[in-house]
């Protein structure tokens, strides 16, 4: 039972130190997109002609040729490059099709560093516990095999 106690303990502390540089490895995966409900192809068609008669630089403007947005651009885990629309109007926009009314919601960086941090307290607050059962258990054994010592002596 101690033994248990110990290993479970030692695997607990090992699952909070760990999540850490897993989650270092992971944000080097992460990407940053602008996510847009896309327009349909139709729509898209109909804006990027309109667009051609008044031309801008404005990120905001060529963003609603594709859809609308939905938030702020954030990073993105493990992105399906079909998903990735990249404007001829401005390149370096990275737009990511996500189409929220399929309750699509993709992976975020931001969610798996909350992940980690929970992780992380829960198997920290687990090792302790588990140490701190195995020293009483293991005090406990210690005190009873004195007191026989004692009572035989």
């Amino acid at each position: 039972m101690l033994k248990l106690l110990k290993i479970g303990a030692i695997g607990a502390l090992t699952v909070a130190v760990l999540v850490w540089p897993a989650l270092w490895a992971i944000t080097g995966q992460a990407e940053t997109f602008q996510a847009i409900e896309p327009s349909d192809a139709e729509t898209v068609l109909t804006n990027q002609q309109l667009f051609e008669l008044d031309p801008t630089d404005d990120a905001e403007e060529i963003l609603a040729i594709y859809g609308s947005a939905l938030g702020e651009p954030t990073r993105y885990l493990f992105v399906d490059e079909a998903r990735v629309v990249r404007p001829q109007e401005k390149p370096e926009l990275r737009l990511l099709q996500v189409y929220k009314s399929r309750d699509e919601n993709p992976l975020q960086l931001q969610s798996v560093a909350l992940f980690t941090r929970f992780t992380s307290v829960g198997a920290g607050v687990t090792a302790l516990l588990l140490f701190g059962l195995y020293t009483f258990l293991r005090r406990r054994r210690g005190a009873g095999a004195r007191a026989a010592v004692a009572a035989a002596g």
